[in-house]
């Protein structure tokens, strides 16, 4: 294995398999901790793999996925956006309003 580990998509998971990595790597406004709490497992796995790779061995994380929940629904409790974030948080706030 060169360079960093590969992530795979399992066709019988579907896209969910990579919805960790996704949401630890991609920004979002509002959505700090929530998107930084998924990245300690991809941090520890991505290590250990390379810490692995001189003894010949592989590490391989599979992350859960989304689950089928209102999380960003009606349960979600969106407070009041203060003018300074209105273009990036509020945007996302809106979003979520919209199409959850």
């Amino acid at each position: 294995m060169q360079g960093l580990p590969r992530y795979f998509t399992c066709p019988w998971l579907g896209p969910q398999l990579s919805s960790v990595i996704r949401s630890s790597r991609a920004g979002m406004p509002g959505l700090c901790a929530y998107r930084s709490a998924k990245w300690p497992v991809s941090g520890f796995s991505l290590c250990v793999s390379v810490n692995l790779m001189a003894l010949g061995m592989k590490a391989i994380s599979l992350e859960p996925g989304g689950m089928q929940m209102d999380w960003a629904g009606s349960i979600m409790d969106i407070h009041p956006i203060t003018h300074t974030y209105k273009k990036s948080v509020g945007a996302v706030a809106d979003m979520f309003r919209t199409q959850f």
